[in-house]
């Protein structure tokens, strides 16, 4: 902690700013700027700005056009920036850690009086409400945006807020989600702040879907009132249950991540809000715009606080009567549990090496929702995400009460092991080494429709392990064969739909799979990374996208390298990193790793798995025979391994997989 406030009070003095480094920020800017000309939240939210006052219109991003060609002049002006706006005044600092609250006072005290004193300029105290709807045309999945602005005190309008968004986002049946989708009006809901002041806040709901008509927003509309106003006459049971699950997800975040949700998104209360109802009534009267995002959209384009927006003011229909839909709230069960003892952790994945079908996956996804919804109301958590490129099913089960936790492992079972019509993925454009990184364990390894499914289990109840033992014994098999050495694609594959800028994506699998092999693999990774960076972006300026890392896709582990550039067709980026493997190879065999202590202290703080998935994950590669990093490979580790597993990849070229995109 000591160490990042010292960080902070060093960045706070006027930074040196020489012409030279200035210039190199330009092209980083620059880079970034070409990347949000595409991103569609950039663009939905630069035109939720557009009518408004300059003053409230957000900094993005600069550009080289906007910084002007005279570095001198730029060189002044971003002193007298920081002179005027780095002011222990117009800072705050936020602390979170395992100390104690009085030793954090201690310690915001004495390293913000390091900060540079001084007087800001009076912030405006006035925020004019926008109330023109507009539309937009983007080149992505569609979307509805409501915003609605709202007062109150910044902490209490923060977690007013964190409850409904707990209400909003609920999958569970009887919700808005289950409504919205079985009338196929959208398929996902986000909220997010746009803007705060300590006494207001413009809050934002965006509906997102493959098609919203400007009718489908009337509907939209309605039923989110419809779900305000019956929320707001809800038990304190329910609330309060409500209140809970958003503890209990704010808990489960990592420690950064906590801090950016205090400082700048959503921080639950420890009980529920007071004078929530009253909040909640109060929203329909605030004023609210709406922004509607379509695909095909005619008109000119415009410049717009550096973007080109094709947009355009938008008169909706009168507003639909309120739905006359009855929803339904999950009241906690008297023995549910929280999930600070929820230990039991189930593990359903396909077998090793098997990639599989995206489109079935997420028709999958659409099924086990409101399954996965109800177990998080019975004191449980469950997840169907992608892992490495393999989706799998984790689920917390509470032990209190079983029979919940049983009919939700059954009906997720079932699920998994019905015949499905894969729906067709949407698509939409990407950055380019975004898709690349999205298609890499589709084009590594032959995607499977059917897979045979493995289970693992961490826990310590045996009962509850007992009744599931049938259900899993009959989906996946008790004792699996050996995984075989998989046959991974080789070569290069151009990908299309990238946009202007080429991208390169190279991975090289592990020659050989054992625990030895990865500790080298893991180690040459660590030593790599840095150099690749500085290499590339920081001296050659090759593209804003410079990564080597280690990486494991659909099982296979391997070194990861990501190239991006506006400027570098992709044969050069191809180039470039096999110029810099054979640099790396004669730079070890040359300068021989000395001191071998460093990395295995690094590696060893990796080995340990990191909570109950990733522990039933290691027992199952261990089972089969796939290679681990372990605390015996990482001691035996050797320079002369590093070397060897360096040279033998650079020999064994036709196993590449590269993909690319652009010219």
């Amino acid at each position: 902690m000591r160490l990042a406030c010292t960080a902070c009070a060093i960045c706070s003095p006027p930074p040196s700013l020489s012409l030279q480094a200035i210039q190199q920020e330009i092209t980083v800017i620059e880079a970034e700027y070409r990347l949000l000309q595409n991103h569609p939240e950039t663009l939905s939210h630069a035109a939720l700005f557009e009518k408004l006052p300059p003053h409230y219109q957000r900094f993005r991003v600069g550009s080289r056009a906007a910084f002007g060609d005279n570095l001198e002049e730029l060189q002044t002006a971003l002193r007298r920036y920081h002179r005027r706006f780095y002011l222990a005044s117009g800072m705050t600092l936020w602390l979170q850690g395992p100390q104690p609250i009085d030793e954090l006072e201690l310690l915001a005290a004495h390293y913000g009086a390091l900060l540079p004193k001084g007087s800001k300029a009076p912030a405006a105290n006035y925020f004019p409400a926008p109330t023109e709807d507009r539309l937009l045309q983007l080149d992505a999945e569609e979307g509805f945006w409501l915003t609605l602005m709202l007062e109150g005190d910044e902490p209490l309008l923060r977690s007013h807020v964190a409850l409904l968004n707990a209400f909003c986002l609920d999958e569970a049946p009887g919700g808005l989600m289950e409504h919205l989708r079985e009338e196929t009006l959208c398929e996902s809901l986000a909220v997010e702040w746009l803007w705060q002041d300590a006494h207001h806040g413009w809050l934002a709901l965006c509906f997102s879907g493959p098609k919203i008509t400007p009718e489908m927003t009337r509907r939209i509309e309605s039923l989110f009132w419809r779900y305000l106003s019956q929320i707001g006459v809800s038990s304190l049971n329910i609330l309060s249950h409500y209140a809970r699950l958003a503890q209990e997800d704010f808990a489960a975040l990592s420690p950064l991540a906590q801090l950016q949700g205090r400082a700048l998104s959503f921080a639950p209360a420890s009980f529920p809000p007071e004078h929530v109802k009253d909040f909640l009534v109060s929203i329909p009267h605030q004023p609210h715009s709406r922004l509607l995002t379509q695909r095909n959209l005619p008109g000119e384009t415009h410049l717009s606080q550096g973007f080109k927006l094709r947009s355009q003011p938008w008169t909706p229909a009168a507003a639909a009567l309120p739905a006359a839909v009855a929803f339904t709230f999950n009241s906690p069960l008297a023995t549910a549990q929280s999930l600070q003892t929820c230990v039991e952790t189930l593990l359903l994945r396909p077998t090793f090496y098997q990639a599989y079908d995206e489109a079935g996956a997420l028709t999958r996804l659409r099924a086990l929702r409101p399954i996965l919804a109800a177990l998080r109301h019975a004191g449980g958590r469950g997840r169907w995400h992608k892992v490495d490129g393999v989706w799998q099913l984790e689920l917390g089960l509470p032990v209190v009460p079983q029979a919940e936790a049983m009919s939700c492992l059954r009906q997720a079972v079932e699920v998994l092991r019905a015949e499905i019509s894969p729906q067709l993925a949407d698509n939409p454009p990407d950055v380019a080494i975004r898709k690349l990184l999205h298609d890499l364990p589709g084009q590594l390894l032959q995607a499977d429709g059917k897979p045979e499914w493995l289970a693992a289990w961490c826990g310590e109840n045996i009962q509850l392990q007992k009744w599931a033992a049938p259900l899993l014994t009959s989906f996946a098999a008790p004792s699996p064969r050996p995984a075989c050495s998989p046959q991974l694609r080789r070569g290069i594959t151009h990908a299309g739909g990238g946009g202007e800028d080429s991208a390169l994506l190279l991975f090289i699998p592990l020659p050989q799979r054992d625990d030895a092999s990865l500790a080298a693999l893991r180690a040459l990774a660590l030593l790599m990374e840095p150099l690749f960076f500085d290499r590339l972006r920081v001296k050659q300026q090759i593209g804003y996208v410079v990564s080597a890392r280690y990486q494991r896709v659909v099982d296979v582990d391997g070194l990861q390298l990501a190239l991006q550039s506006p400027t570098t067709p992709w044969r050069r980026l191809l180039g470039h990193c096999k110029r810099f493997l054979r640099e790396m190879h004669n730079e070890l065999c040359s300068q021989s790793i000395t001191d071998i202590l460093p990395l295995q202290t690094a590696l060893r703080e990796c080995c340990s798995p990191g909570g109950n998935v990733a522990i039933a994950t290691q027992r199952l590669r261990q089972q089969q025979g796939l290679p681990c990093l372990t605390p015996t490979a990482i001691a035996g580790l050797e320079p002369e391994q590093i070397e060897r597993l360096l040279l033998q990849s650079l020999r064994q070229r036709r196993r590449w997989r590269i993909l690319v995109t652009g010219p």
